[in-house]
């Protein structure tokens, strides 16, 4: 090849692709610097640091809340940051910030080869100014034309502000907790403290929860183990930064055996933000893998400053009323349980109340004091004073309590009269603490607003609610304060308690009455071919009790037993109804063996021979009640009732007494029986005519064996009853 087409290979080969690149990088730099230009001014910036994550109701515009609302990211200026968190933040993040113009090609050659030998995402490369940057601007999803230009922005950063102003944007934007961001929200939350007060260990958690919060922060968490877990990943994340500050040699090596063995000082600090536990919730949700997935491919890193809408299913109208019904009953049902009296100081629940009324539409009380206490025959009132305000609770903002009050001195049939008030008021004295709730009213021809006073209560009861519609969470009440713990999705609860009144208000429709008998004794109870044995939490008092008595105790084995029997009060006629309503009816025009294949398929009932002997044998007991009643043997009804068809093996331990009493009481074991009887019976007699008409000895030898399994017990008046038993050791018994 002579030179001359040498030359021409490499023109062609290196230099045009090279000036094509050239020419590509140069066009999407001037781009991307054209789309930056305006929102890379010092306002604009400012305005997306503050940026925030509304959540709103299922209208799209209402808003629930804000997830890092501007006021919630206390901002501090670049003077005011620890310098031992700039040394942390350096030295964990981006150790080579002081000398890079944007973008480190060093980090992001190693973390490419890194990845490339992972076959997966293990190193970012990212440094302090990059991720800057991709949370100041529009996110887009992860690509290399997103990074690319994330590269560009970081570059622009640097070009425009100085080193300090970029960690200043850093500092006041990352997340922390669910409604807060920031270095200031951080000190505060995990450490109860102002900035310029954390020491190396705190600073170092701080700077190495940035990329993982909620895993580190045991606030969120609801175990013990997960709170153990929770810290000893912040003490792990904590060490790793502290390495990194040692092997940058912004700590000496003692300053760091020091800091290392220390635990994280996690002391948790009040935030200035309303709670709710639909908020938390969202968070939640936001969080897990399923919604983490979607926010990365969106190129969502940082829910902090992402300034994305969140619509929920929420329901304002349901949610409000759910809300305030659920307060209003819980506090007159524990006022009736538990009686009324002014908080006192040292009372904990006074520590929950606002010092005045946070705002008319909120239903939840405020603390007042008792300032003059008015009671004479034609009623009564209350004024009383809070901070920066006063008014007075008339006659019908006491009732609520007043009533709930005397109902539970007298009874559920009381109703309060004003002669009642005296009484009621005499249990204030001047200067009592005593919850207060701003009530709002509007008026439905003018529209206008009517604010009054009522009298409140903190009740020990607590409850919560979960609105469901079509699959959709119309309204959620986690609690009477609706905050820290959201009683509605992790409140442990037994499923049997939570599922008897499901029970109980069927059995009420089906025609069953609350004094109605229901057998209380340990069964099995079958559905196709699974079998449930109850294991009750104590003894049961009586072997038969009513359906109020089973609700007021809680008696799983008499709700168990209703289950079962929930349609016998029925007629064939209501039957069938109940049949067709929930779908278990043959439908017009479906064939037998449709029908046959559907109820299988759908709802799991198999219907085959034994299925109908089963049924013919539910049927034959009933028809069997009435002989029983006519032959004078009506203490054996119950007994009869409890008869299985059948019974499956290794599901029952002989071993134990009750569980065999339920062996026992199996149809086919007593066929087997009665058989086994007529053959000892046969026996018996064949002895007697041996040994009576034949003179044969032998025969009275021959008795005793068969005549073991025959006992007589007492019957009605001076009768006797021959009983048979395959168990002769329990003859007599």
């Amino acid at each position: 090849m002579t030179w001359k087409k040498v030359k021409r290979v490499f023109f062609w080969t290196i230099v045009i692709p090279f000036i094509f690149l050239v020419g590509f990088l140069g066009y999407f730099y001037y781009q991307v610097s054209r789309e930056t230009a305006l929102r890379i001014e010092k306002g604009a910036i400012d305005r997306v640091i503050a940026s925030e994550s509304p959540v709103y109701y299922r209208d799209g515009h209402t808003p629930i809340g804000v997830f890092f609302e501007k006021t919630h990211s206390k901002y501090i200026p670049y003077e005011e940051i620890p310098k031992v968190f700039v040394k942390a933040l350096i030295a964990s993040e981006d150790s080579n910030f002081y000398h890079h113009f944007g973008f480190d090609p060093k980090a992001l050659l190693r973390a490419f080869i890194a990845n490339i030998r992972s076959r997966r995402v293990v190193q970012g490369g990212s440094t302090i100014t990059q991720q800057t940057a991709k949370n100041i601007f529009v996110r887009e999803k992860r690509s290399y034309e997103a990074k690319l230009k994330e590269l560009i922005q970081a570059f622009l950063l640097e070009r425009r502000y100085s080193k300090e102003e970029i960690i200043e944007m850093y500092a006041n934007q990352f997340f922390v907790t669910g409604y807060g961001k920031g270095l200031r929200i951080a000190a505060q939350y995990y450490f109860d403290k102002d900035p310029k007060d954390l020491d190396l260990v705190e600073a170092a958690f701080i700077v190495g929860s940035v990329n993982g919060p909620n895993m580190h922060n045991p606030f969120l968490k609801k175990s013990e183990a997960a709170k153990a877990k929770a810290r000893m990943s912040a003490k792990l994340r904590k060490n790793y930064v502290l390495s990194r500050m040692l092997a940058q040699n912004f700590i000496t090596k003692k300053e760091y055996e020091e800091a290392i063995e220390k635990e994280v000082p996690f002391k948790e600090g009040s935030i200035t933000f309303r709670l709710n536990v639909i908020m938390d919730y969202v968070r939640e949700q936001l969080d897990s893998d399923y919604f983490q997935k979607i926010l990365h491919e969106q190129g969502v890193d940082n829910i902090a400053t992402s300034g994305i809408s969140i619509t929920t299913s929420v329901d304002r109208e349901i949610q409000e009323a759910a809300l305030l019904s659920l307060r209003e009953k819980l506090q007159s049902l524990g006022i009736r349980l538990e009686g009324y009296d002014a908080l006192k100081e040292t009372d904990e629940r006074a520590g929950f109340l606002a010092k005045k009324p946070d705002s008319g539409e909120d239903s939840l009380p405020f603390l007042a004091k008792i300032e003059e206490i008015k009671s004479d025959k034609e009623g009564g009132s209350l004024s009383v004073s809070w901070d920066q305000g006063e008014g007075r609770i008339d006659y019908e903002g006491l009732k609520p309590v007043a009533e709930a009050w005397l109902k539970g001195r007298i009874g559920p049939g009381a109703a309060l009269g004003k002669e009642h008030l005296p009484l009621f008021l005499n249990r204030f004295k001047k200067g009592d603490l005593v919850p207060v709730r701003l009530q709002v009213e509007k008026e439905s021809e003018t529209g206008s607003e009517k604010r009054k006073l009522v009298l409140s209560d903190i009740p020990n009861l607590e409850g919560g609610i979960v609105v469901l519609k079509k699959g959709m969470v119309k309204a959620m009440v986690g609690g009477f304060f609706n905050r820290f713990f959201n009683r509605a999705t992790d409140a442990k609860r037994q499923l049997g308690s939570i599922f008897k009144p499901l029970v109980y208000a069927a059995a009420l429709q089906l025609k069953w009455n609350i004094l109605d008998p229901l057998t209380n004794i340990r069964d099995l109870f079958r559905f196709e071919d699974t079998f449930y044995l109850p294991n009750p939490d104590h003894e049961p008092q009586s072997e038969t009790v009513s359906m109020a008595w089973a609700g007021v105790r809680s008696e799983n084995l008499a709700t168990v037993w209703l289950l079962y029997h929930l349609t016998d009060h029925l007629n064939m006629g209501e039957f069938r109804r109940v049949v067709d309503l929930v779908g278990l009816g043959q439908k017009e025009g479906e064939t037998y063996e449709a029908y046959k294949d559907r109820i299988r398929d759908q709802y799991g009932i198999v219907v085959d021979n034994q299925a109908i002997r089963r049924a013919a044998f539910e049927e034959a007991k009933k028809q069997a009640g009435s002989d029983v009643i006519f032959a004078g043997y009506e203490e054996i009804l119950d007994a009869l009732g409890r008869i299985h068809f059948d019974l499956p093996k290794n599901v029952l331990n002989d071993e134990k007494q009750d569980e065999f009493q339920i062996s026992r009481r199996s149809f086919q074991r007593l066929l087997a029986l009665n058989k086994d009887m007529k053959r000892k019976v046969e026996e018996i007699r064949k002895s007697l005519d041996q040994s009576v008409f034949h003179e044969d000895a032998r025969g009275f030898a021959g008795l005793s064996k068969p005549l073991m399994h025959f006992y007589l017990r007492a019957g009605k008046g001076t009768g006797k009853i021959l009983v048979y038993t395959d168990s002769p050791r329990q003859a007599g018994s």
